[in-house]
């Protein structure tokens, strides 16, 4: 008999990162070549002649529409505890635009106030500070009662070579954030950049393809593809989102945090779990937030019981900050040993309810390789095991959010992810 992971067990212990939508409907066609091979039609508009680039870009962080990429997820930053300086290194693509925070934090909202009346916040980009309309200010609860100050600005590197980020507060008196003493003087965090040279349009075009064909290549591609909306035959190269075949690495992938546990090697993506409790990994944000979508990825149990090592895929999923810490909704698409479930955590709800129970599946190969899709069109749900439609739901309480991988252990595991394929199908 297969056990199935207590939800009550659940710790949420990571965000996600990737914004995504998606749908599907019957009557599909489908687009191949002489050769059988799907094909993908080109994309639907031609890009503009290229201008010259800027050194870089900086605009206010509009969370409704750009892909949130922290620059801690490049970065190990230290906290400065006394004035000072503190240098370090990234690397990131031409092109490719990350969050940059400025952020204050205080035990109560009146010591945060009177805090930021003490000091300078400035963020800095190859020696230019920003200004106050190239920042989005916010100021939101926190944990315990505490209370933040942040200044984001969205940043992107137009040329290759060495770039440079500095984040400062410059306190001009004694302050006690309500933990603890700050002396005068500023406390700066340098971030020196190596830009790679970003891709071309065809370059990119180019390698998305390759990319979907490795993946159309698969014998779950055809059935699944062919329940989007209009069939594979309408799909454009222009609405590939995301197509990871983990080849290679990139920085995208591999944060500070994560580098003990997640590793890119032999083309797939490995994460190891030595925890009992569900942990989420995000994925990268390289596509805005969309209503409809569609989600693949091959995902292999690699060390535990099938029953045991449980995975999946969340989608349409929220995090919020809220004065009792973080707040989560979502669906959680999940496989355990020889069944599936869908779970939906609903916007300020305290427990999760089942959109999907536990099921047995003829479709799922226990302790191998199995391909996850979820095609998601308003409120309706498609669920696919190895291009086998296993079910199909709707629910109207989240209408958007973004995607990650999720485990699930009952005890220490491993897992192999393959193959991600997301597709954007909002009109």
């Amino acid at each position: 008999m297969t056990t199935r992971f207590s939800l009550k067990q659940i710790l949420l212990i990571g965000l996600l990162v990737l914004l995504a939508g998606c749908s599907g409907q019957e009557g599909a066609t489908q687009n191949t070549s002489g050769n059988g091979q799907i094909q993908l039609n080109p994309p639907a508009q031609s890009a503009a002649a290229a201008t010259p680039a800027a050194p870089y870009q900086a605009k206010p962080y509009d969370p409704a529409h750009d892909p949130y990429f922290p620059l801690k997820r490049l970065v190990a930053f230290k906290v400065l505890d006394a004035p000072g300086v503190q240098q370090y290194t990234a690397t990131v693509r031409q092109g490719d635009a990350f969050q940059v925070e400025n952020v204050w934090c205080a035990a109560s909202q009146d010591i945060l106030k009177s805090n930021l009346q003490a000091m300078q916040m400035t963020i800095t980009v190859d020696a230019h500070p920003l200004s106050p309309d190239q920042l989005t200010k916010t100021t939101f609860p926190a944990q315990q009662g505490s209370w933040c100050y942040s200044e984001v600005a969205t940043i992107s590197f137009g040329t290759p070579g060495a770039h440079s980020v500095s984040i400062e507060q410059n306190i001009q008196q004694k302050i006690n954030d309500g933990w603890g003493d700050y002396a005068p003087g500023a406390y700066v965090q340098n971030v020196n950049f190596n830009v790679q040279p970003g891709e071309t349009l065809q370059q990119r075009n180019d390698r998305l393809m390759a990319c979907f064909q490795t993946i159309a290549a698969q014998p779950y591609a055809a059935p699944f593809l062919n329940a989007l909306p209009g069939g594979v035959g309408t799909l454009t190269l222009d609405q590939v989102a995301v197509c990871e075949t983990f080849d290679q690495d990139n920085y995208y992938w591999l944060s500070p945090a994560s580098q003990n546990t997640v590793q890119i090697a032999q083309g797939a993506l490995h994460w190891t779990v030595q925890t009992q409790k569900q942990v989420i990994y995000r994925l990268p944000p390289v596509m805005r937030e969309e209503t409809d979508f569609a989600v693949s990825v091959e995902a292999t149990p690699e060390q535990g019981a099938p029953e045991d090592a449980c995975y999946g895929v969340w989608y349409r999923m929220k995090l919020r900050t809220t004065p009792e810490g973080m707040e989560q909704s979502g669906y959680y698409f999940t496989v355990c040993g020889d069944a599936f479930a869908v779970y939906a955590l609903l916007p300020k709800a305290k427990s999760w309810h089942f959109l999907v129970g536990w099921t047995a599946s003829d479709a799922i190969k226990v302790g191998q390789t199995n391909q996850l899709g979820v095609i998601v069109q308003g409120n309706d749900f498609k669920f696919f095991i190895n291009g086998t439609q296993v079910y199909e739901a709707s629910d109207h309480f989240i209408d958007r959010g973004v995607i990650a991988l999720g485990v699930s252990p009952q005890k220490s595991a491993a897992y192999r992810f393959d193959n991600l394929l997301v597709l954007s199908l909002t009109k």
